[in-house]
């Protein structure tokens, strides 16, 4: 408790605890950008804490050290470096496997500045099942934790991983996430499919279950004028094209959407059209002899996707496999771009023809030609994008609606 200059009481705010397998501030792909714009959300209410483990593929020269970053003043991120976690973060995510093996980890060290947390924080939460059971043996018996299925992850190790591993690797994943929802006092859903596919394949009771939707920044993300959309493609020197747009990071079922871009490319016979793949998902396409075509474009990792959306004229997601829901979706969305989607990068979200074209990976090269030269169908297809997000998928309402279940559960 404290006293504000009037000589008033005020109540300190209540403590949060984030925990999460991966580092999230700067954000830099799906699940950072969720965490993060929730928990700004969220500390206008509460005195967050976020401990992250580990260092992602960019910041391997950054440090060796554990360091802290104030985020804002009742928001603050603790990033855990660790011999062991280093080398399981790096080695796993070269085969793109989640870091399964955090819980051991973290029993092992028993790193002091998260087991200090769990003891006095008000609210746990714990984003996938990799650190909950260390999380959960710790902390007081009385504190309410929260479990956050980013994916499905039986559901998406199965598609992923199938090929690589035996039996025994899934069962693993299986017993972690059985034990995470099992255990939790409240889980967090992405989506009603999510939801029903944790009602189907675990038998978990659907009244712990609230669907906690991904979202976007609706003032970050809006619709380019036509000017900032010319003055930007003279900056990119792309004057006179039409941008049809990918975005991602590096991710199985988004290589494998370029696969099916690359292929679309390939179809379409018109000069003034180029593809843009934004985002670490290129890296792999740059230096491939075989995908050096004219009417394609990687960027590679960019420091800020707005200027790409500001000037793409479509928005493509012709996802194949993966769980959960796509940012990629909300963004597109949000900045006013017709879409073109499959219904496996629609997954989670509320859309019809009306604010999007779904349909199968075959069909997009025809769609693509439908909206080039179409500018009544674009705008309209992607005003009605707009308002969706509007509606149902701004980070702030998506906030309030957690806050209110924080207070539930405290």
């Amino acid at each position: 408790m404290n006293i504000n200059r009037a000589g008033d009481f005020i109540m300190d705010p209540q403590k949060i605890l984030d925990i999460a397998p991966f580092g999230v501030f700067p954000p830099t792909n799906g699940g950072s950008i969720r965490i993060n714009s929730l928990n700004m959300r969220l500390s206008k209410e509460y005195d967050i804490f976020l401990f992250s483990q580990g260092l992602r593929s960019h910041e391997f020269r950054l440090s060796s050290k554990s360091w802290v970053t104030k985020i804002n003043p009742n928001y603050t991120e603790y990033r855990f470096i660790n011999i062991p976690s280093l080398f399981f973060t790096h080695l796993l995510s070269k085969m793109t496997i989640p870091p399964v093996f955090f819980n051991d980890i973290l029993r092992f060290i028993n790193p002091s500045s998260l087991k200090d947390r769990l003891e006095t924080s008000d609210l746990i939460q714990v984003e996938h099942p990799w650190q909950f059971k260390y999380a959960f043996s710790n902390k007081n018996t009385t504190t309410p934790i929260i479990f956050v299925e980013h994916n499905v992850e039986l559901c998406l190790q199965d598609q992923l991983l199938r090929s690589k591993f035996s039996k025994n690797f899934l069962q693993y994943v299986e017993k972690n996430e059985a034990f995470a929802l099992d255990k939790s006092n409240a889980i967090f859903s992405v989506s009603n499919e999510d939801k029903d596919k944790l009602i189907e394949y675990y038998d978990v009771d659907k009244s712990k279950i609230y669907v906690v939707p991904n979202g976007v920044d609706t003032a970050l993300f809006k619709p380019s004028t036509e000017k900032e959309k010319e003055l930007l493609k003279q900056k990119f020197n792309l004057v006179g094209k039409k941008i049809v747009l990918f975005t991602g990071w590096a991710y199985q079922p988004n290589y494998e959407a370029v696969e099916e871009i690359i292929r679309i490319s390939k179809e379409l016979n018109d000069d003034n059209l180029v593809f843009l793949i934004v985002g670490k998902v290129g890296e792999r396409f740059l230096y491939d002899n075989n995908n050096t075509l004219n009417n394609i474009l990687f960027t590679g990792r960019v420091e800020s996707v707005e200027p790409y959306y500001k000037l793409a004229d479509i928005a493509i997601n012709p996802m194949k496999s993966g769980s959960g829901s796509n940012l990629k979706m909300l963004e597109y969305l949000s900045s006013g771009l017709p879409i073109i989607t499959t219904d496996v990068g629609a997954r989670g979200l509320t859309l019809n023809n009306g604010d999007s074209i779904i349909c199968s990976v075959e069909d997009f090269g025809a769609n693509i030609e439908k909206l080039l030269y179409n500018e009544k169908l674009c705008k309209s297809i992607g005003s009605n994008g707009r308002n969706v997000v509007l509606e149902k998928y701004d980070w702030q309402k998506i906030g309030d609606e957690v806050s209110r279940i924080y207070k539930e559960l405290i």
